[in-house]
């Protein structure tokens, strides 16, 4: 299977917290994630495929190998309840230390001369999010992979069938994964489920919770609008940009279900 092949690879590639929900445990994930990118940014990426060395003095770093584009990030409101909402969003960003600014429609448009949105809407910048191509990102980490020789496997015709976990109760914890062919591979410092909306059913059969992932993470259909470039006659847009309406998948439950010792949200 190639890595990135699908709907993830055709996706945004956002680097965001412009839109993510802050009093729930995926902020402090999302936000170590986009630690972790950056820092990987000004390392020399590897060139490495399918053996020999691992990188030269010739290859570009990181961030260029994963067309990272630290442009900024524009949320846009357009009813009264969104820019409601979108001057509560500026205002828990800037609390949490992310830089991010409410603009006004004449604002918004000297920062996007091309984009333009009603007298009565509004816009959020927040400098700080960024973008990468997910494919790019995807060859990228799969010859860090490779360079690393044993220390990393990879397993891409063989998925994951189940999250394995040892010890009852407060003391249980997830020690691996089983794939479909059987094989069972043992995680000696942690397991990252990337298994995108159809993760519901492994959290599930490791948390115990019945159904309840499964229902809520699902696969959520979208649009992307892809420009010609500017040189070729197309609109120029600097940033990322995302409508505020796009948000309301991101609320999460009142209640979260309680899995002692999972790493589960309780």
């Amino acid at each position: 299977a190639e890595p990135c092949a699908g709907a993830t690879g055709a996706g945004q590639g956002y680097i965001w917290l412009a839109h993510r929900e802050m009093d729930c445990p995926a902020w402090e994930l999302a936000t170590h994630s986009k630690c972790l990118w950056e820092t990987l940014l000004p390392r020399q990426a590897s060139n490495k495929s399918s053996g020999g060395n691992a990188s030269t003095s010739s290859s570009p770093s990181f961030g260029t190998a994963v067309q990272w584009q630290g442009n900024g990030s524009l949320l846009l409101a357009r009813g009264a309840d969104d820019v409601g909402l979108l001057g509560m969003r500026a205002e828990a960003l800037t609390a949490r230390g992310v830089a991010a600014e409410a603009l006004t429609a004449r604002q918004l448009g000297a920062v996007e001369p091309h984009l333009a949105i009603s007298d009565c809407g509004t816009a959020l910048l927040v400098t700080s999010d960024a973008q990468l191509d997910g494919r790019a990102a995807a060859a990228a980490l799969q010859h860090e992979c490779l360079a690393a020789g044993d220390q990393c496997t990879m397993l891409l015709n063989d998925g994951v069938r189940t999250l394995n976990s040892s010890g009852r109760d407060s003391d249980r914890h997830i020690t691996g994964v089983t794939t479909v062919s059987g094989q069972r591979i043992h995680a000696a410092l942690g397991t990252v489920v990337c298994a995108g909306a159809w993760a519901g059913q492994l959290l599930d059969a490791a948390a115990g919770t019945a159904d309840f992932y499964t229902r809520l993470i699902t696969p959520l259909r979208g649009h992307l609008l892809q420009l010609p470039a500017a040189a070729a006659g197309g609109v120029l847009l600097r940033r990322g940009v995302m409508e505020m309406q796009y948000l309301k998948h991101y609320a999460q439950p009142a209640t979260w279900p309680v899995a002692a010792g999972m790493g589960v949200p309780a």
